[in-house]
């Protein structure tokens, strides 16, 4: 008589790293998850911060880079989401969005246009 065992796959998700300033670029991966399923990626309070349509692996797995939002900085939830019909599997981690600027171009002549973006700074506080 041959005996069966059933186990559950634990889904799972890991970040490209843990902490990153707004405009940054990270990478989240995922394995565990249904088959051929559309995941969704959540940021703090911004929704839908990455989508890919293209469905999980066969195998469960998923690869998703994102650029990180202007968020205020702080420890923020990563969120993802199945989206298939069979399934609703959510799992999250942290990540600390740090405050940060990014200058454009990094070098230049004198008269040349410089342009200044930054982000995860309180909202309402002087700059300058």
């Amino acid at each position: 008589m041959a005996t069966l065992f059933s186990c559950v796959v634990q889904a799972d998700i890991s970040i490209s790293t843990q902490s990153g300033t707004p405009f940054s670029t990270v990478t989240v991966q995922g394995s565990g998850f249904p088959a051929k399923e559309p995941i969704r990626i959540d940021l703090g309070k911004t929704t839908n911060i990455a989508q890919d349509l293209r469905d999980s692996s066969p195998s469960g797995t998923f690869s998703k880079s994102f650029v990180i939002n202007g968020q205020v900085y702080g420890t923020k939830v990563v969120t993802v989401f199945d989206l298939g019909e069979a399934v609703d599997r959510i799992e999250t981690t942290l990540f600390f969005v740090r405050p940060g600027i990014s200058v454009n171009p990094i070098k230049g002549v004198v008269g040349s246009i410089v342009t200044l973006q930054g982000g995860g700074f309180l909202a309402d506080e002087p700059f300058g």
